[in-house]
């Protein structure tokens, strides 16, 4: 493809993305290179990185748009993006074929004003945060939150874990750090890689030696502490980060019930359980109705409950720049709200002496620990253990230091850790 074809290309991914912003933007492009087959993969490629840098700065470009007289959609926008990333070039719109349309009178007036912008960008567009959260992390990281937002418009590492039930670290260290990788800094099972690596093809993925997993969830997965012949629940099991993560603590011991509304996420979650080697585990979809009657059996029975649960996201902000997009004031209130009714059923569910485990990709105090102080205050009896004294003789590189206000908590930021974002709360029931 001419680069031309390549931005026009680009640009009615993005005009999709504006129809519905809460639509996944990797399942936009995956489902145009799917219909248009022709498109190799270097083309592919250069395409989304067009893409994904776009909505990494929409805010920005949107916002200098604004300031230069233009109106935001999604041929704007891309010439917004090439005038600031010094990539204009009049001639890419007389390319022809397939490329970019010609440039107006009025494209050329807006390429000259956008030229001669002054004005300094407001923060929450400098930094590509919704203007209603930055007060949300400032409030959150009074001292860093320029840091951790800038990290957040960046690229996140491509992170995998060892799986034991296959094989041991030390056994694939040097094959590993052949393709570029890295050892993490806290998980004794994680390899990182700042590079792009296509692990497809490779014989350790295929075999399922290794998993696709931010150190991130690795840490929350060992917080799990599950144990050989416990009785595990994973109650948003989602395509089963958390659930292959027990299973290989357990060494296929005991049983892990992986419990989820989405049938398609199951459908993936056993392809991997299968290519792991991980027998104990049993997959069931949770019922729309008859709820409370289908977990009746599991009640007062768990050794582990874990919660990884529906929220707003902004953890992997990086993983998925398009999530903060689709993301509202009337979405967070939704997903505060249904955090609490899984929490109060996850409770239920575990046994005297069990432990919940409460997990969110969020930074947000009102998904973190507002929930966990007010469900303490709620249930007597049950206590907050201290996330370190988990971590002690789990064969960490480190325990990380925790960036959360409640004792005992564990949050991990990208710019403190590196990770994506986690808040994680080990409850244990009286």
């Amino acid at each position: 493809m001419k680069p031309s074809a390549r931005l026009k290309t680009a640009q009615d991914l993005l005009e999709h993305f504006f129809k519905d912003p809460s639509y996944p933007l990797d399942l936009i492009a995956n489902h145009h290179f799917r219909k248009n087959r022709y498109i190799g993969s270097k083309d592919r490629r250069a395409i989304q990185a067009t893409l994904y840098e776009i909505i990494r700065n929409y805010l920005a470009l949107d916002w200098a748009l604004r300031a230069a007289g233009g109106s935001p959609d999604s041929r704007s926008i891309l010439l917004t993006h090439l005038v600031q990333t010094g990539g204009f070039d009049a001639a890419l719109f007389a390319e022809g074929g397939y490329g970019l349309p010609p440039l107006t009178d009025g494209e050329g007036a807006l390429v000259k004003a956008l030229g001669n912008l002054s004005d300094k960008v407001p923060d929450w567009a400098r930094l590509n945060c919704p203007e209603w959260l930055l007060g949300r992390f400032q409030d959150r990281f009074p001292k860093t939150w320029e840091k951790e937002l800038t990290v957040l418009k960046g690229r996140a590492p491509l992170t995998v874990r060892i799986n034991t039930l296959k094989a041991r670290p030390e056994e694939l260290s040097e094959d590993l750090k052949a393709l570029g990788f890295e050892p993490t800094s806290f998980s004794p099972l994680g390899f990182s890689s700042t590079e792009h690596v296509n692990l497809v093809p490779l014989q350790v993925f295929q075999d399922g030696l290794i998993e696709i997993q931010d150190e991130g969830s690795q840490i929350a997965a060992l917080l799990v502490d599950a144990r050989p012949g416990m009785q595990v629940l994973d109650l948003c099991a989602g395509a089963g980060g958390k659930t292959l993560g027990a299973a290989a603590e357990m060494a296929n011991s005991g049983q892990i019930y992986a419990f989820d509304i989405n049938e398609k996420r199951l459908k993936e979650l056993a392809k991997r359980v299968q290519k792991a080697g991980a027998r104990n585990v049993q997959r069931a979809v949770l019922p729309v109705n008859g709820r409370d009657e289908f977990l009746a059996p599991l009640a007062g029975n768990m050794d582990r409950v874990i919660l990884d649960l529906p929220c707003s996201g902004s953890g992997t902000w990086r993983r998925s720049p398009d999530q903060r997009f689709g993301l509202t004031k009337e979405k967070l209130a939704t997903y505060i709200t249904t955090q609490k009714a899984l929490l109060a059923e996850g409770a239920a569910l575990v046994k005297p002496g069990g432990r919940l485990i409460y997990i969110t990709c969020s930074f947000f105090q009102a998904e973190a620990e507002d929930q966990v102080s007010t469900f303490l205050d709620g249930h007597a009896g049950w206590g907050l253990l201290d996330y370190r004294d988990i971590l002690e003789g789990r064969d960490m590189k480190t325990i990380p230091d925790s960036a959360s206000s409640l004792k005992g908590a564990l949050l991990l930021t990208p710019g403190r850790h590196g990770t994506d974002g986690f808040f994680v709360a080990v409850l244990e029931k009286p």
